[in-house]
């Protein structure tokens, strides 16, 4: 009898799932379009500095806000910023992505975003201060990229027009860091199409952690050739669109990095040597105060 129980097992265990597949319906609709089968996980998570909670964007039919939760417990501790804090007059602010200042007392929005190419995008910025409760713009004259705070959250730095500038969150004055910008000619703190997609990143600014600097690319693209191609919309003839897009063989932008001292409104250029035809894959601020 006892060698007769490894077989029985067998046969119940061979058996089950056959059993269960009778009473599964399993259909494309849950496959594809109702997402039953869908994996569960947390979209953004971004940790806060005390190590304890993290936020998410809580996306619903109200909008979309920043949700707080506790690592330990998993539940949410409410909205850090809600409905009434995204109110920017008679509508209400559609909020895309966020950023916190380094001491968590302002967050940055991006909304209204838009895609340029794979990695690139630009947008409008507000900066909310949860002290003060007050939710103001950040560049007023229209969409731009790129937005950051400086190290001790006074200032948001984009790049618009191909030049880079920064705001004083609290009285809203703007300082012009380039004028030498040119659409299809020269960028300023944002990359070209080619380190876009090759090196996978486009913000081309860095500020220094003690906020005194902010070191920067310059990409001069005026010999690169075009590349003219037509966009499919929702208009019965396509678009031709022109950019910036060096074939193999045929020449890159030539690179330089530039330094701009906040303090003194100067920009020097960085020795890199003699060669500007060459790869810039990254630029990085040492913990040397000064030292890129």
């Amino acid at each position: 009898m006892i060698k007769r129980i490894p077989a029985v097992l067998f046969l119940l265990i061979s058996t089950l799932p056959a059993l269960h597949a009778q009473k599964t319906k399993i259909t494309l609709e849950d496959i594809w379009l109702n997402g039953k089968y869908k994996a569960k996980s947390v979209s953004g998570l971004r940790s806060m500095a005390d190590g304890e909670n993290y936020t998410v964007i809580d996306r619903s039919e109200k909008g979309n806000f920043i949700e707080k939760f506790s690592y330990r417990s998993g539940k949410s501790k409410g909205f850090l910023l809600g409905p009434e804090d995204l109110a920017s007059g008679k509508q209400a602010i559609k909020l895309d992505d966020y950023q916190f200042s380094a001491d968590e007392s302002k967050v940055l929005i991006t909304t209204d975003e838009e895609s340029i190419y794979r990695h690139s995008s630009k947008g409008l910025f507000y900066v909310y201060d949860f002290k003060g409760k007050k939710l103001r713009q950040i560049n007023t004259s229209g969409k731009a990229s790129h937005p950051a705070f400086s190290p001790d959250g006074s200032k948001v730095s984009f790049v618009s027009g191909n030049n880079l500038f920064f705001e004083d969150v609290a009285t809203g004055k703007r300082t012009t860091i380039t004028k030498t910008g040119e659409p299809n000619k020269l960028i300023n703190g944002m990359s070209d199409w080619v380190y876009e997609e090759e090196f996978a990143f486009t913000k081309a600014y860095e500020w220094s952690p003690d906020g005194k600097y902010i070191a920067f690319y310059e990409f001069d693209e005026a010999r690169v050739k075009e590349f003219d191609m037509p966009m499919y919309g929702g208009g019965l003839y396509p678009e031709h669109y022109k950019f910036k897009y060096p074939k193999a063989g045929e020449q890159n932008s030539l690179v330089r990095i530039l330094i701009y001292d906040v303090e003194a409104g100067k920009t020097v250029a960085v020795d890199i040597g003699k060669e500007t035809d060459q790869y810039i894959p990254r630029i990085k601020w040492t913990k040397r105060p000064g030292k890129l």
